[in-house]
C-alpha cells in the first residue's frame, strides 16, 4: 500500500519512491546492447561479478522490477555498467571475458525471441501497475 502525504498545500497524494536518472537507464540499456544481452541477463552478470556467486533468481527479479519501475538499480549494477561502458570506450571490451560468446547466425531468431520476451515482460508489468495503482492500493 503507498504511503499518503500531504503537499504543501494540505492535499493528500499518494508517496512515490524518487526516479531513477535518466543517465543510468540509458547506460543500463547501453551496456547490455554491446553485451548483446538482455537487462535482466545483466543484472544477473553484474551480480556474479560483485558477489563471486550467482544468485537465486527471485533476488535478482525483486532488483530488475523495481529498476523497470523507475528505481536507481543496485550500486552492483552501477558499477558493472561503468565497467563496460569504460571498455568499450577504451576498445577493450571483450564480451568473452564474462563468459559470453556471441550467437552463431542460425541463433539469431533466439536474440528476436529474447527480446519479444523482454518487451512482453515489460509491458505485462506496466499494465499489472497500471491496474494496481488505478484500484488505489
Amino acid at each position: 500500500m503507498l504511503r499518503q502525504i500531504h503537499d504543501v498545500t494540505g492535499s493528500r497524494r499518494a508517496w512515490r519512491p524518487p526516479a531513477a536518472p535518466a543517465g543510468i537507464v540509458g547506460d543500463v540499456a547501453h551496456a547490455s546492447e554491446l553485451l548483446e544481452i538482455g537487462e535482466f541477463e545483466l543484472f544477473e552478470l553484474a551480480y556474479r561479478q560483485w558477489y563471486g556467486r550467482t544468485a537465486h533468481p527471485k533476488a535478482i527479479e525483486r532488483q530488475f522490477v523495481g529498476y523497470m519501475f523507475g528505481k536507481e538499480p543496485p550500486a552492483w549494477v552501477r558499477h558493472f555498467v561503468r565497467e563496460v561502458l569504460t571498455l568499450q570506450q577504451d576498445g577493450q571490451l571483450d564480451p568473452g571475458a564474462y563468459g559470453l560468446s556471441r550467437a552463431p547466425a542460425e541463433e539469431t531468431s533466439s536474440e528476436a525471441v529474447r527480446a519479444c520476451n523482454d518487451i512482453m515482460l515489460a509491458l505485462w508489468f506496466a499494465g499489472a501497475y497500471a491496474v494496481w495503482s488505478f484500484q488505489g492500493f
